[in-house]
């Protein structure tokens, strides 16, 4: 998958807990840099964007429960 050149790639997430509460965080990250990675091999498409989202996830998640 390609991007226009210059363009950035925001990665949002939220996490909602068993009590209503809500927190979300986003990142920007630069298309040639994820270009850059997925170029050299380190980035297998936007499987690893999913597999950190949901680590994010889990991160946001134990913080609320602990």
């Amino acid at each position: 998958h390609r991007f226009a050149e210059g363009d950035t790639f925001t990665l949002i997430i939220c996490a909602k807990d068993e009590d209503g509460g809500e927190t979300c965080r986003s990142e920007v990250l630069p298309v040639s840099l994820l270009e850059q990675l997925e170029d050299e091999g380190l980035l297998p498409g936007f499987n690893l964007l999913a597999a950190i989202s949901a680590l994010g996830i889990i991160g946001i998640l134990r913080r609320r429960t602990h």
